[in-house]
């Protein structure tokens, strides 16, 4: 998650929040397979009421395009949330995968949003997707996976719209 966010103003993400503040919880470089093991201590010591999970960049690669390994990737994201609601956690949220440069990854990171999206439409237990399609492939730096700063604040800006959507009672 620290990659996308590493230009996210801290203290103004957390003036932007109603009724909540955010802890920045980095697992650089992760894959979502990995967030699964990383997740439990740190839901377990934090103990949120919200969590958002925004991993996936990382797996959208011509490797896994070649395996056609969508619905896996996807299904280990879905784990996470679920481990996450298992722990107590009220309100988790499913980033959506950015945008990427090669047009094959492109359609992947569709395929695996599309499969995040329509689990979260159809789940009624406070797991809820964030659409990103506002970051579209101009915010993605030449390396085709970080975002330039523009991007990060609307990725940031995403994250407070939804949130606050959910949890201003």
């Amino acid at each position: 998650m620290y990659s996308h966010l590493s230009h996210v103003y801290r203290k103004l993400f957390n003036n932007s929040l109603i009724n909540c503040k955010s802890v920045f919880k980095v697992f650089n470089g992760g894959i979502s397979e990995e967030l699964e093991h990383y997740v439990v201590p740190t839901l377990n010591r934090e103990k949120p009421d919200i969590v958002i999970i925004h991993i996936g960049s990382n797996d959208a690669n011509e490797a896994n395009v070649k395996k056609d390994n969508a619905i896996e990737i996807a299904q280990t994201i879905l784990r996470t949330a679920i481990i996450c609601k298992e722990t107590g956690v009220n309100h988790v949220f499913i980033s959506g995968i950015l945008p990427k440069h090669n047009l094959k990854l492109t359609k992947f990171v569709r395929k695996v949003n599309d499969i995040l999206k329509d689990f979260c439409i159809s789940n009624s237990d406070n797991i809820n997707f964030i659409l990103n399609d506002s970051i579209t492939i101009e915010f993605v730096s030449d390396d085709g996976v970080h975002l330039i700063k523009d991007g990060t604040h609307i990725l940031a800006s995403n994250f407070v719209n939804y949130v606050n959507n959910v949890t201003n009672y």
